[in-house]
């Protein structure tokens, strides 16, 4: 659970860094889907081989998917100990983002010396379980949704609503193909996820 949170912390501190320049102006020309990333086919294995390059506790090489996307990205996570991290974006053997983990406050630091800190909340309730991301004049809320809702949401969605409505004109059964798509699309955890 820990390692699953502080995953989808660092996806968003790492976007930060990837810009050319994060400053509030671009997070608010960012429009939905840009700014959210559902988080897929993620692999962990251990890279102990390239442990002395980092001088680190414990080398893993991360890959996954943005769903949203579909593009895959892959970096090298470094364990200094229980609540310092590094990760070497690119694989070069040079460490670009530091993480320092205190209780629920992530900082991350560039090579470059920036810095952004996140507070995650979380919050459990009968259907849904909310992971919230706060940072100084940024909100983001992530909340786990049920398969319907996911369904739901999916199916509903305007572009997704237009789009088969087109197609219906050729086929009878365009949205039952979609809604379909989604119910399997909404089978798999990950992409359960509502931001707002």
């Amino acid at each position: 659970m820990k390692k699953n949170l502080l995953l989808v912390s660092l996806w968003g501190i790492l976007s930060c860094f990837m810009l050319s320049s994060c400053n509030n102006e671009n997070e608010e020309s960012m429009s939905l889907p840009d700014s959210q990333a559902y988080i897929t086919k993620m692999n962990v294995t251990n890279a102990a081989n390239t442990r002395s390059t980092y001088n680190c506790n414990e080398v893993q090489n991360v890959s996954f998917e943005d769903f949203i996307s579909g593009k895959s990205y892959d970096f090298n996570f470094l364990v200094y100990s229980d609540n310092t991290y590094g990760i070497d974006i690119d694989k070069d053997g040079t460490v670009d983002v530091t993480v320092t983990v205190k209780g629920n406050e992530i900082t991350a630091t560039s090579k470059n010396n920036e810095s952004e800190t996140v507070v995650v909340g979380q919050e459990d309730s009968e259907r849904y379980t909310t992971y919230t991301l706060n940072a100084p004049q940024t909100r983001v809320t992530y909340r786990h949704i049920s398969w319907f809702s996911c369904v739901k949401r999916l199916t509903l969605n305007e572009d997704v609503a237009m789009g088969s409505g087109l197609a219906s004109m050729f086929r009878k059964y365009a949205f039952g193909y979609v809604a379909g798509a989604a119910a399997v699309i909404c089978l798999n955890d990950s992409n359960r996820w509502d931001v707002s």
